[in-house]
């Protein structure tokens, strides 16, 4: 339970700092970060369940379904991501074409 705090720290922090880097145009909108959060959420979750039953003296795999859970709301926010900046990115060039054109 004493690391239950890193991983809202850095899965938090680092992918803030590498987008505050990157264009404007390629920062992820609500959906991208309520996903994000709600698998940083899970993630905690799933530390604090296990803490809990470590404390109780038990073992059990019930934590692996946070686990699992996580990483499939990591995985849809980022492929959510790639669509996102790829349209973005289709509408840029579209928009230059119609102007230049």
């Amino acid at each position: 339970m004493i690391w239950l705090f890193a991983p809202s720290l850095v899965l938090g922090m680092i992918p803030a700092l590498l987008l505050g880097r990157i264009g404007s145009n390629l920062r992820p909108n609500t959906t991208v970060r309520n996903l994000w959060n709600s698998a940083i959420a899970t993630l905690s979750a799933g530390m604090l369940v296990r803490a809990i039953i470590n404390i109780s003296g038990r073992y059990t795999e019930y934590d692996t379904i946070y686990w699992i859970a996580s990483g499939v709301l990591f995985a849809v926010a980022a492929v959510v991501y790639v669509k996102q900046t790829a349209l973005r990115r289709r509408q840029q060039t579209r928009y230059a074409s119609v102007i230049e054109g």
